[in-house]
């Protein structure tokens, strides 16, 4: 029962992180999309084959669907279309959770609503709510996850 209050409280995280506009040094430090695409780019053609990626299940169901024009390969378009559809999926998934959550349709999320849709979000109820008025915004959660993101970013070891 635990991973279905875990899957929309970490979706919840990565989507305010994913849109947070604030670009820390760890996030410059992690390698560019498009690098790597040419790390994965074994022959260095200038497009993904299917034998070029892990053969993982979950890598191999990824290249499908990357794949639009079913060629068998994948070129940098297709790969960046496809992070587009999943980014602009995500959010409509994250909107759709905050609509859900928001019970009473004000704009703002009640202890209670909280509690109710984003249990694991409720522990962190007090510290998120910044103006101390007994309601979470979406700005007071992206201000959280940024920061959360920042401090975590400090604690991990340098690559």
């Amino acid at each position: 029962m635990k991973s279905f209050t875990l899957v929309p409280a970490t979706l919840l995280a990565v989507a305010l992180v994913a849109t947070s506009p604030v670009v820390s040094a760890a996030d410059n430090a992690r390698p560019q999309r498009g690098d790597m695409f040419k790390k994965m780019d074994q022959d260095g053609d200038g497009r993904l084959a299917r034998t070029e990626l892990p053969s993982s299940e979950r890598a191999q169901q990824r290249f499908e669907a990357m794949d639009a024009d079913k060629d068998g390969y994948v070129t940098q378009a297709e790969a960046q279309a496809a992070r587009q559809n999943r980014r602009a999926d995500r959010k409509a998934e994250m909107e759709q959770r905050f609509k859900d959550a928001d019970i009473n349709g004000d704009g703002q999320f009640s202890l209670d609503e909280v509690q109710a849709k984003m249990p694991r979000l409720a522990e962190r109820f007090n510290e998120l709510d910044a103006d101390k008025n007994g309601y979470l915004t979406r700005e007071e959660m992206r201000a959280g996850a940024k920061q959360r993101h920042q401090q975590r970013s400090k604690e991990r070891p340098a690559s």
